[in-house]
């Protein structure tokens, strides 16, 4: 057999101090942009099991910065409200939490609209648009939690209706590309 190789131990350091000074205000010469993730999906399993609990767990551990909102898009005739009571099950949060996860969930609106018309991506600017009210700079994150056949569609009316005028805009895909092997 081969002689192994003898490498350094590594250590693992924990991601929140580092998060920290990157997430940290800007300096006073410069406001802080304003952040807007956009959740499109924001009804189905992935938002209510993965993703809104997953942006809790960062919002409860001070990483998100003041100035970031969520922006829930989907075809659902829900409210915030609803959609706390759905993802309320996968959010840990203990008592003490309690005032951090209402901070939270005031973060966050709803915007109820179609992956394919124009008018609805119109809607959806112009809440993200209320949400960057005050702001030089305003970033935007697109969130696709959606099945690949509205991919087009959605990314097609993102980038006509919805881009940053004033900032960056990116979309995360969340499902994989491709066929299956079977």
């Amino acid at each position: 057999m081969g002689d192994r190789v003898s490498r350094p131990k590594q250590t693992i350091k924990p991601l929140q101090p580092v998060l920290k000074p990157v997430m940290a205000e800007q300096s006073s010469s410069e406001p802080a942009p304003s952040t807007v993730i956009v959740i499109m999906g924001a009804s189905g399993d992935l938002a209510k099991k993965k993703i809104y609990p997953t942006l809790w767990r960062v919002a409860k551990g001070g990483l998100f910065p003041k100035n970031t909102k969520i922006v829930g898009y989907a075809r659902s005739d829900l409210t915030i409200e609803k959609l706390k009571e759905k993802c309320a099950p996968f959010l840990k949060a203990t008592d003490e939490e309690a005032d951090k996860l209402k901070d939270f969930w005031a973060r966050n609106t709803y915007v109820r609209g179609s992956y394919t018309e124009k008018q609805a991506f119109d809607a959806l600017s112009a809440e993200i648009k209320k949400q960057e009210t005050g702001f030089k700079k305003a970033n935007r994150l697109f969130y696709l939690a959606l099945p690949p056949s509205v991919f087009a569609p959605v990314t097609s009316n993102i980038k006509l209706c919805c881009m940053s005028p004033c900032g960056w805009s990116r979309v995360i895909v969340e499902k994989p590309f491709g066929k299956g092997l079977s």
